[in-house]
């Protein structure tokens, strides 16, 4: 076999691995986000879906998206449509060490509420409609998570993989019965992030690895023969 091809097989092989780490590691995310469309120009229907990957001890309370208007079709049992106003909501989160950045479709459910989306569960039923001629093929949005037992005083499951903002300043942390701002942003954490349409898709991990591994193996073995 002549040597560009050798070259080739090699690279495709290292490409697939690291996809595959790639992928591994957006499925490893703190919160994960999908969405699917449905309707048609002028009335796109996005339903959400957010998967609470955090840690064991810490629930999902929060949900908002950034969208041309505000438009909510549909709530998640339990939950409220919080664009008029919701007890300990905001839409933009510059003033807490956040991006300036303004979320007009906002979900909220109680921390202690029943409702709340615990660790390895998924919750859809976030409905927005999008009034664009085509519909968007990535949204911006933002997940609240909570250590419960940070409720009852000093929290036992923060969460300190990174990710999330930081908050500040220091005497609003205080102010809201933080220790410190490094402890309210992992005991209370907010994540923002963009994530794309779910009919742009990741191959799943698994595939792209033993993709990646029987390329790679091919390719050394066919460079042992030549």
């Amino acid at each position: 076999m002549r040597k560009s091809t050798l070259v080739l097989l090699s690279r495709l092989a290292i490409a697939c691995a690291f996809l595959a780490v790639a992928a591994t590691s957006a499925m490893a995310a703190p919160i994960g986000v999908s969405y699917t469309v449905s309707g048609s120009a002028g009335a796109w229907i996005l339903n959400f879906s957010v998967t609470n990957n955090i840690n064991s001890g810490q629930v999902v309370y929060g949900f908002g998206i950034v969208a041309p208007s505000h438009d909510v079709t549909s709530i998640p049992t339990g939950w409220q449509d919080c664009n008029g106003g919701c007890t300990s909501t905001s839409n933009n989160f510059s003033g807490i060490g956040g991006p300036n950045i303004t979320f007009n479709d906002i979900f909220h459910t109680g921390a202690a509420s029943s409702n709340t989306i615990l660790f390895g569960d998924t919750l859809s039923g976030f409905e927005v409609e999008i009034n664009s001629f085509a519909p968007p093929t990535s949204i911006e949005w933002y997940a609240f998570g909570l250590d419960l037992s940070a409720l009852s005083g000093t929290g036992t499951s923060p969460y300190t993989g990174g990710g999330e903002i930081m908050y500040s300043p220091t005497s609003l942390c205080l102010a809201n019965g933080w220790a410190s701002c490094l402890q309210e942003s992992e005991e209370n954490p907010i994540f923002i992030e963009r994530t794309i349409a779910s009919g742009t898709q990741t191959p799943e991990p698994s595939s792209l690895l033993l993709l990646g591994t029987g390329l790679l193996s091919l390719g050394f073995l066919v460079r042992r023969r030549a």
